[in-house]
């Protein structure tokens, strides 16, 4: 590619997000078969791997798989984990509870001492 060395990755770049569209939608130009496309931007992920690594590309893009589309779930929310080791309950609230003005009464349970005694070995 004869491109200035300041502009050259920015092409590139432009050239796998093309071929990569054309894998993820034939219908964008359908005179360049799947296959091809799929070639090409493979070539280019293996011969400039710090571009695709910076844009996220990989080889495994260019197959289709329903696991590309998936969006990162948090099941864990902020406050739905009991990090409290003394009180194993965990602290189930609702939204009238924590906007209420009424603090939440602290729990005062003291933890059991457990000797060597009593541990079963």
């Amino acid at each position: 590619m004869r491109a200035r060395p300041e502009i050259a990755p920015y092409l590139i770049a432009q050239r796998m997000h093309y071929w990569l569209s054309i894998i993820r939608t034939p219908l964008i130009d359908t005179a360049i078969p799947t296959w091809k496309a799929r070639r090409n931007y493979r070539h280019l992920v293996r011969r400039y791997p710090q571009i695709a690594a910076r844009l996220a590309y990989s080889e495994a893009l260019s197959f289709p798989s329903p696991l590309h589309d998936l969006e990162p779930t948090h099941e864990f929310r902020s406050g739905s984990l009991n990090t409290d080791v003394t009180n194993p309950a965990p602290a189930q609230r609702s939204a009238e509870q924590i906007t209420a003005s009424q603090p939440e009464p602290p729990a005062f349970r003291v933890p059991r001492m457990i000797s060597l005694d009593e541990e079963i070995l």
